[in-house]
């Protein structure tokens, strides 16, 4: 924090008042860093439980989710074949873990530039 300026109060409490919500972030942040961790570490299980599937499908030529595109995959398991279902399962979880982590992510993304700048001098 730097020191106390005129109208005394630190420049903390003077960015506070020209950004409301950076008092939140202050408060919050480390809470925001470990949800954002936390739903890494559900990204990174639900993206290798299928990848291990995908590789019990040779005909699909995928060693990862990233080889191998939801079209693909589509076009080559049928959903009425129950032999894919599990396959089916875990896409659409891998899937609703990405939105999770990138919506999680994202949110804490969009507070740091304000935890970052608030050392700047707003004055000048």
């Amino acid at each position: 924090m730097s020191s106390t300026g005129a109208q005394g109060f630190s420049s903390f409490y003077h960015h506070i008042a020209l950004s409301p919500e950076l008092g939140n972030f202050r408060r919050f942040g480390s809470f925001w860093a470990k949800r954002v961790h936390d739903e890494t570490g559900d990204l990174l299980a639900y993206i290798n439980t299928l990848n291990d599937e995908l590789k019990r499908f040779p005909h699909l030529y995928a060693g990862s989710v990233l080889d191998c595109p939801k079209r693909v995959f589509q076009e080559r398991c049928p959903r009425s074949d129950t032999q894919y279902d599990r396959l089916y399962i875990l896409w659409e979880e891998y899937e609703k873990a990405l939105m999770r982590y990138g919506t999680s992510a994202s949110a804490f993304m969009a507070w740091v530039p304000l935890y970052i700048h608030t050392d700047v001098d707003v004055n000048s």
